[in-house]
């Protein structure tokens, strides 16, 4: 049976999963650094790490299937990778990985570093293809990752290197050795243009060829960019020269800015025209098309507490509070669930991928509701 939104979880029946999925992703907080590394498609779960992507099928925690590059990984399998893309490639829906492997030498061939990314029919877990990308320069140690996909292009991120992938005719369409990309949305892949090894400027590039969109005025340094909707992606940085704090809202498309001061640690995205965010005590929830602020949750007296957001689908955020896992009306911010039995960070019509609060295991949830 599907529920779709789901609002209740039965964490009874709970199917643990292997051990070390997502592993390295939470602090000793609990807090999730970065995204969950998985993506869910019906009834598997898609883990990425350094070394290989893992398939898992939720209903019975079995492991499916590893599957790597054409050559040897370099990668730790310890080492959890940033969350694999799901994209609809000439009809297919495709599950992008990228990871670091090696070709070994013979005779007079020199071996050689590569990227390879990885295509995986996301209905059946069937490897259809491996784009090799050579990066000699690239470290195993440097993350890498694709940052989304505009159209039929993949755009990667491996250390301060970004390349375009075209993935209809499988080669690299374009590569910018001083851009480090965050994002990619409304056609455009949003990062930092670096002057340096410290300062750059908030820029975008077109996702298709390459060529600049636009660049930012100001120099920055420690920043970072991550995506917000299809059309809307956060900055995070601080002002070179006098260190001050530069958070933004902005266009993807124009690098307008949108709201200022928008301090987020997570942003979901529920697919259907909202994106909400959540920083240390507040959380936020925006129209994903203008950035139009709908409701906020602050410090100030109001008497409610801020959600850390983990997920939003179809109109509803999922995420916990001091007070336990919650369920809320992304549009309203009105309490949709008080006891949902987990706070998913992936979910679908017919269950849940969250962590168990007592044993910290990654485990998969049935909707019941």
């Amino acid at each position: 049976m599907s529920f779709d939104p789901p609002t209740r979880f039965d964490s009874a029946s709970a199917v643990i999963l292997p051990e070390g999925v997502a592993s390295g992703t939470f602090n000793l907080a609990g807090g999730m650094v970065g995204q969950f590394p998985a993506v869910l498609y019906g009834r598997l779960l898609y883990v990425g790490n350094l070394k290989e992507m893992t398939v898992i099928d939720v209903r019975t925690g079995r492991t499916e299937a590893a599957i790597g590059g054409d050559n040897t990984s370099v990668g730790s399998a310890r080492r959890a990778a940033e969350r694999p893309v799901l994209a609809d490639v000439g009809g297919t829906p495709t599950v992008l990985t990228a990871l670091y492997t090696a070709v070994k030498g013979s005779g007079t061939t020199a071996a050689r570093n590569l990227i390879e990314l990885v295509g995986v029919d996301a209905a059946t877990a069937e490897r259809l293809w491996s784009i090799p990308i050579p990066s000699d320069d690239a470290s195993p140690e440097d993350p890498v990752a694709v940052a989304g996909v505009s159209g039929g292009t993949a755009v990667l991120r491996a250390g301060t290197m970004t390349y375009g992938v075209d993935l209809l005719q499988r080669k690299v369409a374009w590569q910018n050795p001083n851009f480090v990309v965050g994002a990619v949305a409304d056609g455009t892949a949003v990062g930092v243009l670096h002057d340096d090894p410290v300062r750059g400027r908030l820029s975008g590039f077109s996702a298709a060829d390459g060529k600049l969109a636009w660049r930012d005025r100001a120099d920055v340094y420690a920043a970072s960019v991550r995506p917000v909707s299809p059309t809307l992606v956060a900055f995070h940085g601080n002002a070179y020269g006098s260190g001050a704090p530069d958070d933004r809202l902005l266009a993807a498309a124009t690098g307008k800015t949108v709201t200022r001061e928008f301090i987020t640690d997570t942003c979901a995205y529920d697919g259907v025209g909202i994106a909400v965010c959540s920083g240390a005590n507040e959380t936020v929830s925006v129209d994903a098309a203008t950035g139009k602020r709908l409701w906020a949750i602050t410090p100030d007296g109001s008497g409610r507490t801020a959600v850390r957001v983990t997920a939003a689908r179809k109109g509803l955020l999922y995420g916990s509070t001091e007070n336990g896992p919650v369920v809320v009306d992304a549009r309203t911010g009105e309490d949709r669930e008080v006891d949902p039995g987990a706070a998913p960070y992936l979910v679908n019509g017919s269950v849940g991928i969250a962590r168990n609060p007592q044993t910290y295991r990654i485990i998969a949830s049935p909707a019941i509701a």
